[in-house]
């Protein structure tokens, strides 16, 4: 990771990998098929990182709509104190981040953000206030809206301006 902290996604190579974790190239492709491999696998060990931090910080106990809007404001505040993270989501690498995002979409596999919006979506469930029953889509679309606030910089310094956006656009989409 301190390789891709340091020289960010696109100009670190499997030998600056292999070189910081003291052992051979040929060790790292034992491990890893190829660079996008480890990238995948080094996303979504920070999003399981990211997602376990910010979950700790949502109160499930709010009203439905202040739930959905503070739960995605804690998981971007969480992204963006994330030194490994703000690397994936910097210019130069959010296009191998976004096709590592587009691979999880495509293969169902969201583990990180199943295991954060889960609880959340849970409640709204349980008080009948969660609009779609199809957890599995609505977790996906939750992913694309995440990624695309947490790619935006001026959202980093307006919490506000967040706020708004998602009280206008995502919750009228989740909370019934």
């Amino acid at each position: 990771m301190q390789c891709f902290e340091r020289l960010g996604i696109e100009r670190t190579t499997m030998s600056d990998v292999a070189s910081a974790a003291g052992v051979t190239r040929q060790t790292v492709y034992n491990h890893y098929e190829n660079k996008n491999a480890l990238v995948a696998a080094i996303v979504a060990a920070e999003a399981k990182r990211v997602s376990s931090e910010a979950l700790a910080r949502v109160d499930l106990g709010l009203e439905s709509d202040d739930l959905v809007v503070e739960a995605e404001l804690a998981l971007l505040d969480a992204a963006h104190n994330s030194p490994l993270a703000t690397v994936l989501l910097s210019p130069e690498s959010v296009g191998a981040s976004a096709a590592t995002v587009a691979d999880a979409l495509a293969t169902g596999d969201l583990g990180a953000m199943r295991a954060f919006w889960d609880p959340i979506l849970d409640q709204l469930a349980h008080r009948r206030a969660l609009r779609n029953d199809d957890r599995r889509h609505t977790i996906e679309w939750l992913t694309m809206i995440h990624f695309s606030l947490a790619t935006r910089p001026s959202l980093r310094t307006d919490p506000d301006a967040a706020r708004e956006l998602l009280r206008a656009f995502v919750v009228p989409s989740i909370v019934d």
